[in-house]
């Protein structure tokens, strides 16, 4: 009967032990998509040399004129 006992608490645990790894991993990869997601608004707002109003005042010149 212990071995029996044994054996479903180790199938218990190995199952538990499963699902955690499975919704560490949805996090890590929601995680990770959000990262990529605000890297893409990031860069779309403001330019590499991060002079966001002069660039933009300059660009918007440089349309008019």
């Amino acid at each position: 009967m212990s071995k029996k006992n044994n054996l479903s608490k180790r199938k218990k645990q190995y199952e538990f032990e499963l699902q955690r790894e499975k919704e560490e991993r949805e996090k890590q990869k929601k995680k990770l998509q959000a990262k990529k997601n605000k890297m893409k608004v990031s860069s779309a707002i403001f330019c590499p040399c991060r002079r966001f109003l002069f660039c933009f005042v300059s660009f918007c010149i440089s349309l008019v004129g």
